[in-house]
């Protein structure tokens, strides 16, 4: 079915549903005479027929009650007088209306908040987050703004979803994409993070580890020292797991440099990552928080993400390969993920 068709059927459901006005069906009528006495109604009511269809005739609504109905079901925004003339001296120019309503930018905002919440991606919520690793609890840095990264984090996981069936609609593809695509919009920020959640391992006992990253990172720096961001993810650099801090998290006794040896360091160097830094030993205070080192913009660079498992030979994505997964399409996971059942955000 097309995007179209789907919503002339959406269009429809709406104007039959409100097509008989002022009429009270069994339940409405048990709420509406007497609330304290809700299962006897003083009007007569048929008990025998169904709410819906209450209405013992039918007349048609005029063209602004339809029109303003579906176009705000659709944009959000009221009929204009042009395009009410148009429909009242045409009423079949209602097709076209509809087909233009549809390309505005106020749709696709209106569909993406519609299929959130048909696909339940709206309840999204920071525990749910912190579950996707593994941890009991854990905190974030703050944009520019002063809006806290996870809540920005969060919003993500529950648009990114929603952004994936509007693609299917808009496309005209079959609406059972949705219970089969493997292609699903992200941001780099989510790809790291699902990278991290693909390398956490639980167990039934509820032990829990890390596949690869443990192995890899033995320490980490804070250090006031200018690094770019590709050396300190960059496990054959020098400076790797060396972290740029701002002067002020760091005391003055720290000498521009603190060592962090204890604790879960996979987790330490993934929330600096995000604009988090934990104690390191005693030299800086207990945590930090600033702007996120992977850039404000991999909160909101959006492009369609295929799933995919490793190839012979091939290692999944890690989180650190954040300049790889900017560029990339596609992202490497032991796990399958099929589906929007297999959304976090489900």
């Amino acid at each position: 079915m097309g995007y179209r068709t789907l919503f002339l059927v959406v269009t429809i459901f709406a104007l039959e549903i409100t097509g008989c006005e002022g009429t009270i069906g069994r339940s409405d009528a048990r709420r509406g005479n007497d609330p304290s006495n809700p299962g006897d109604p003083d009007l007569p009511v048929d008990m025998t027929r169904p709410a819906l269809s209450s209405c013992d005739s039918f007349e048609p609504a005029a063209p602004f009650v339809y029109a303003s109905k579906v176009k705000t079901l659709l944009t959000g925004l009221g009929l204009s007088s042009e395009e009410l003339d148009g429909l009242t001296a045409n009423p079949d120019v209602l097709r076209s209306q509809i087909d233009g309503w549809l390309d505005m930018p106020q749709a696709d905002e209106k569909l993406r908040r519609f299929f959130q919440t048909a696909f339940q991606q709206d309840g999204y919520e920071e525990q749910a987050l912190v579950d996707l690793w593994g941890y009991s609890n854990f905190q974030m840095g703050r944009l520019s703004d002063g809006t806290s990264v996870d809540d920005a984090f969060i919003r993500t996981f529950e648009e990114s979803f929603a952004r994936s069936v509007l693609d299917i609609v808009r496309a005209d593809r079959p609406f059972t994409d949705a219970l089969t695509t493997r292609t699903v919009y992200l941001t780099t920020a989510q790809m790291v993070g699902l990278a991290l959640s693909d390398d956490r391992e639980i167990d039934d006992d509820e032990d829990r580890s890390y596949n690869r990253s443990r192995s890899m990172i033995e320490q980490l720096v804070y250090t006031t020292e200018n690094i770019p961001l590709s050396q300190t993810l960059n496990p054959s650099s020098p400076n790797w797991m060396r972290f740029t801090i701002p002067a002020e998290g760091l005391p003055g006794g720290c000498g521009g440099e603190a060592v962090k040896t204890n604790g879960d360091l996979v987790r330490a160097a993934f929330a600096a990552l995000f604009g988090y830094y934990t104690n390191n030993d005693g030299c800086m205070q207990d945590n930090y928080r600033t702007t996120p080192l992977i850039g404000e913009d991999a909160f909101f660079d959006w492009r369609p993400v295929t799933f995919r498992t490793p190839g012979s030979g091939e290692e999944p994505t890690m989180f650190w390969e954040v300049d790889a997964m900017r560029g990339s399409n596609d992202l490497v996971l032991r796990v399958s993920r099929v589906g929007f059942m297999t959304t976090p955000a489900f």
